[in-house]
């Protein structure tokens, strides 16, 4: 059985939503002058409240945050908060994500940059070209919640060697599967006599990485429902 993958939504998409997911996580919350805004009034019970740095924390008080995150986490009966900090390392984030996980009781989960201990590891998407083995080995006893935003890469192979540009998101056009990276791919000639591999993940093959990803520690995924709604 694989691990659950929540979807996150923001509150427009939420309320525009006529069926929520059966595993949700709440987008919106970020840092302001004065600790966090977006934080919800209301929720289902179970979701995943997600908070952001796209506003950097600075001199913000670390306990008012965490009285603030405290308060909501209770009210709105969560199941998890996911730091989804994307800046580069920030000193005052650092230091609120080793309180969060010293004082919070419930599961927490930020990238390796700021992870603190007791606190999961939040991992990037595991790459087109690389095997769930691959990307979550080097985390090897460690607990981990998975980005699933889709990946896609392509592998120019020419006399000289390989070339591999990142894609965004792709169309399902391969032909092929390969079922060791867990990916479709298509084959294409190059004017200049060599191959152009093009690797992408759809919703099947997103699958079969959560069948997988228990067996190196991972406990849930995380995807935009944007991105994964049929």
């Amino acid at each position: 059985m694989g691990i659950p993958q929540y979807l996150a939504m923001t509150d427009g998409e939420i309320a525009a939503c006529a069926r929520l997911p059966p595993r949700l996580a709440r987008m919106g919350c970020h840092f302001s002058d004065d600790g966090l805004v977006g934080l919800p009034q209301a929720l289902p019970r179970g979701v995943l409240l997600v908070v952001d740095d796209r506003v950097s924390m600075a001199a913000q008080d670390p306990e008012y945050i965490l009285d603030q995150l405290a308060e909501a986490l209770e009210k709105l009966s969560c199941t998890g908060l996911l730091l989804d900090f994307q800046q580069k390392e920030n000193a005052p984030q650092r230091e609120l994500v080793r309180l969060l996980a010293r004082e919070l009781t419930i599961p927490l989960a930020a990238p390796p940059a700021y992870a603190a201990e007791g606190c999961r590891l939040f991992l990037p998407p595991v790459a087109a070209d690389q095997t769930i083995e691959e990307a979550l080995s080097p985390w090897a006893g460690k607990k981990i919640w998975l980005d699933t935003a889709p990946a896609a890469v392509r592998l120019a192979l020419t006399k000289q060697g390989c070339t591999r540009t990142p894609l965004p998101r792709m169309a399902a056009s391969g032909k092929f599967k390969d079922p060791g990276l867990c990916c479709r791919y298509s084959i294409e000639p190059t004017p200049n006599g060599g191959f152009q591999f093009t690797l992408y993940r759809d919703r099947c093959c997103i699958e079969a990485i959560l069948e997988q990803a228990a067996a190196f520690g991972a406990e849930l995924a995380v995807g935009l429902s944007q991105e994964w709604e049929t």
